[in-house]
């Protein structure tokens, strides 16, 4: 299987379910296989800057890079950013406060087996945050390794970037096995290609952790993933000269459990997750430092999932309790002598869910419908907002002793009709909401973007998506696509920046976000397929988008057009036992229309490759050249968006045992 690898129109329902339970422990809560543009990919089988899975997942069509730079970059889908595109790991749904939303930057590429993207409206199912999509992740492969991966230096006296990386993996019986895998990676600042510093700089070690068994006929799986971040650094254009911004601790622990009948007729899992990281912010004036800001943010999550499948229906109920989001701020002057600490959040959030799936099959015709109910509630409990040790009174905002509560409902209609001549069409239409994030709501102090204040009284985004489909196979080894959708999204969320007197008779620019009346988003994906043979597979996809308000203005996050192209190729070769090449290249087409928060993209080809020799069972080597053309461009067309590093080579060394 190939990185863009979809399954034939004759599985495909079949085969994309199967992927959809293993993949996001969901059985088939969504369901949303029916539509023709899931993807799923395996890390193994692609090529990218390879940071996060955020650089693998632009190699699809329709997905992009967003915000600012480096290992915390987060990524668009379909214009979608933030936390409208809800993210798992193993079902663990992963819930930040970053404004810039999920990276998932915590764990490495190299723990990281596959990543299923689901788009289309009918994603509205998974509830709050997924009106734009899902992207599920899951770690661990069967295979048993050490490996080695170095980034030189141009001129090759030093390293930029190391990783090393192992995993173990056996079955211990015909129904249990155990997988375990660590990596510790650590990356020096780099530089664009026009030798612009980027403060890109981090280390990380992680361990994932994965069991299965059977006990009394019921299957039990359970994993366990660690990760631990230090001195991240927040690459962007504010670098050096404005701001300096990292990450000075990452830290993460999810586990989960699940337990399930031998048939998937019911379902059972719990999870956690426990984040704390930390931003240092250095204001510069002059090439002086003007102040500091440190914040510290703490939260964990609780959850449960529950299925119930009764023939073609499917019942679940969702719970999500976000316990002690807490986010504490510092403030030191020039001379780093403390003024104030603040604590702008401590909350608590709770979120239920109850939904139901049918499926209807009529000869050709299948038919997919499911309904949502979700109630939300988050309460501020902050008595003392200022530390009494403040030498200077404070202008953030102080929201004590709040409480919102909200409740949305949801519901999807989707169509599949298979004709005798090998095409396949598809309709959809879907109601969807997304409920404002704590941060949004309530956070007021510092971030790597600047002063931003929380607006406790936005309203919840509701969208109708619509989306066709249609599908067609010219061969055994052709297949070619075409999706168009369009979402018209009421009291959409936007990020607005105010320049206001900070009471010293000095400017100071404001981040804050407000209710737009109403949004709309559409755009169209092409992709084609050929697996000319068991060694020669190659994709070739369009991707054109469009949002603006009712204003007929540009919103933010919109995706540039772009044509990418991938091949895998494994020849042949005497005296290799194994021999790859993938390629991934994406020429973007110049983004002229952008939002208030963003600039003017340029056009960029932007190509990567890699040929990997495997000699023997034991041993592989991989070489990878990274943004060949050696182009100076950003990924994003955020007004802080950093150019990207310039032409880099990797070499993975991989023993297999």
């Amino acid at each position: 299987m190939h990185a863009f690898d979809e399954a034939p129109l004759e599985n495909f329902s079949k085969d994309l379910e199967v992927l959809s339970i293993y993949n996001n422990s969901r059985l088939s809560s969504i369901d949303d296989v029916f539509t023709s543009d899931n993807t799923l990919m395996f890390l193994q089988d692609s090529v990218s800057l390879d940071r996060t899975i955020g650089d693998v997942l632009t190699q699809a069509v329709g997905v992009e890079l967003n915000g600012q730079g480096g290992l915390l970059q987060s990524y668009n889908m379909r214009g979608f950013s933030r936390d409208r595109i809800k993210t798992e790991v193993n079902g663990i749904p992963i819930i930040t406060d970053r404004r810039a939303g999920n990276s998932v930057s915590f764990i490495p590429t190299e723990l990281i087996n596959s990543v299923y993207i689901q788009k289309g409206p009918s994603s509205s199912l998974y509830g709050s945050g997924a009106m734009g999509g899902v992207v599920s992740l899951s770690t661990l492969g069967n295979d048993n390794f050490i490996g080695v991966k170095l980034q030189p230096t141009d001129d090759f006296d030093g390293l930029t970037r190391q990783s090393v990386f192992a995993q173990y993996s056996n079955r211990t019986s015909s129904d249990s096995s155990i997988n375990i895998g660590g990596v510790h990676r650590k990356a020096k600042a780099t530089y664009s290609a026009d030798n612009t510093p980027l403060f890109s700089q981090f280390e990380q070690t992680s361990l994932s952790m994965n069991t299965d068994f059977i006990w009394r006929n019921i299957d039990i799986n359970a994993s366990l993933i660690y990760s631990n971040g230090v001195n991240i650094g927040k690459s962007s254009s504010t670098f050096p000269e404005d701001r300096i911004s990292d990450y000075p601790e990452d830290d993460h622990l999810l586990s989960q459990i699940q337990f399930s009948d031998q048939d998937d007729t019911w379902k059972l899992q719990f999870f956690q997750h426990k984040q704390d990281w930390q931003t240092d912010i250095v204001r510069l004036s002059d090439g002086d430092t003007s102040r500091r800001n440190f914040t510290d943010y703490s939260s964990h999550t609780f959850g449960a999932l529950a299925t119930y499948a009764l023939e073609q229906t499917l019942f679940g109920v969702e719970w999500n309790e976000r316990q002690n989001i807490k986010i504490t701020e510092q403030e030191f002057d020039a001379d780093n002598d403390f003024l104030w600490l603040n604590t702008s959040v401590d909350a608590d959030e709770r979120n239920i869910g109850v939904y139901i799936n049918q499926h209807w099959y009529i000869n050709a015709l299948t038919i997919n419908a499911g309904a949502r109910y979700d109630t939300v509630s988050v309460k501020q409990d902050n008595d003392n907002n200022l530390d009494e040790q403040s030498a200077i009174p404070t202008s953030r905002v102080s929201l004590n002793n709040l409480s919102v509560n909200k409740d949305a409902f949801s519901a999807s209609l989707n169509a599949q009709y298979v004709f005798e001549n090998n095409t396949q069409i598809s309709a959809e239409i879907a109601s969807s909401f997304r409920f404002p994030t704590v941060s949004e709501l309530l956070f007021s102090g510092e971030t790597p973007r600047g002063n931003t204040q929380g607006n406790p009284d936005l309203l919840s985004e509701k969208s109708m998506g619509y989306q066709l489909s249609l599908t067609h196979q010219f061969s055994s080894t052709i297949e070619a696509k075409i999706n168009t959708y369009l979402y018209d999204i009421e009291n959409y969320i936007e990020r607005l920046t105010l320049s206001v007197d900070d009471g010293n008779g000095n400017s100071e620019d404001i981040t804050g976000y407000k209710n737009s009346e109403k949004v709309t988003i559409k755009g169209v994906e092409l992709l084609a397929t050929w697996q000319a043979s068991q060694q020669f597979n190659s994709s070739l996809g369009l991707q054109w988008q469009q949002g603006k308000n009712q204003n007929n203005e540009t919103v933010d996050d919109g995706l540039p057009a772009a044509i990418k192209w991938l091949f895998q190729w494994s020849p042949e070769v005497r005296g290799v036992e194994d021999f790859s090449i993938i390629n991934n290249m994406t020429y973007r087409f110049t983004r002229n229309r952008f939002g208030p928060s963003e600039l003017e993209l340029s056009k960029a080809l932007i190509w990567n490759t890699t040929a990997s020799f495997k000699f023997n069972k034991q041993s592989e080597v991989a070489l990878s050249v990274l943004n060949l053309m050696n182009e100076n461009y950003k990924a994003s067309s955020d007004e802080d968006a950093p150019f990207q590093q310039k032409r880099a080579i990797n070499l993975t060394f991989t023993w297999f045992y």
